[in-house]
């Protein structure tokens, strides 16, 4: 049987650096991995995996890409669902950055009230992932 997947994308300009962008991605993987390992990693490379407790479950996470500046792409897996989550960072002029989050789910229908919910909390974490980043160059100041 062969599984659909469904895809849903959002786009956003956030006044920060592809830089500055990927440290911050950089810093939230790393810590991840720590609270769910116990280890603690020192950079992210594309093929790195580790697992971690997601509910009740054990939840398989693969780095499948991680081009510094340029792309981050996860694939989470579980018993019963596997999403692939990615980042794809463009330089614009005057240091901002156009970014493009995608969600998957794989094997799951994705109706209406899931694209909005997903849009809404996209913008959040966009917006809440730039306002950390400039409290960090500003405090760098």
């Amino acid at each position: 049987m062969i599984q659909g997947v469904d895809r849903m994308q959002y786009t956003k300009v956030l006044n920060v650096t592809p830089v500055e962008f990927f440290d911050a991605i950089q810093v939230s993987v790393i810590d991840d991995v720590k609270q769910a390992t116990n280890k603690k990693i020192h950079k992210i490379e594309s093929g790195f995996q580790y697992s971690k407790k997601f509910g009740k479950e054990k939840m398989n996470v693969k780095i499948e890409v991680f081009k510094r500046n340029c792309e981050y792409k996860a694939r989470m897996k579980t018993s019963h669902m596997e999403a692939v989550t990615s980042y794809v960072v463009k330089e614009c002029e005057d240091g901002k950055s156009e970014v493009t989050y995608t969600e998957e789910s794989i094997g799951r229908k994705v109706n209406a009230f899931d694209s909005m919910r997903f849009k809404s909390a996209t913008k959040k974490q966009l917006s809440k992932m730039e306002s950390y980043i400039l409290s960090k160059r500003d405090s760098k100041n």
